[in-house]
């Protein structure tokens, strides 16, 4: 389920993933914090506009337009830049020299150990 509040009520053996905006953290299972963002940052607000955007293809352009604004910026390397790694990576973002994608259903309906490293 992706949590729209912190501690919504959920199945302990569902699995979880939520974006807190205050604190600037991305929550798995309502337990395990996987990111968090320097506040005013720019991996914040990529990441925030990538949350608003789920499963959606974002093209370089568009990024350009709206969030990079004149920065140098390689997607490929982007992902790890915001604190993304292994499995959770792969998992969560698509990404080419054109475009990125977050995909946090992708969680969710995942089965097995997911390394974070």
């Amino acid at each position: 389920m992706i949590l729209q509040e912190p501690n919504e009520e959920f199945s302990s053996d569902e699995k979880a993933i939520y974006y807190d905006y205050e604190n600037r953290k991305l929550i798995l299972d309502n337990t395990f914090v996987i990111a968090c963002f320097r506040s005013g940052s720019f991996n914040q607000e990529l990441f925030e506009y990538l949350n608003k955007n789920q499963e959606i293809e974002v093209s370089i352009e568009k990024l350009k337009a709206d969030v990079i604004r004149g920065r140098e910026v390689d997607l490929n390397k982007v992902v790890d830049a915001m604190g993304f790694k292994g499995d959770l990576k792969k998992l969560l973002f698509t990404h080419t020299s054109k475009s990125i994608s977050y995909h946090p259903s992708k969680y969710i309906s995942h089965t097995g150990i997911i390394s974070v490293k």
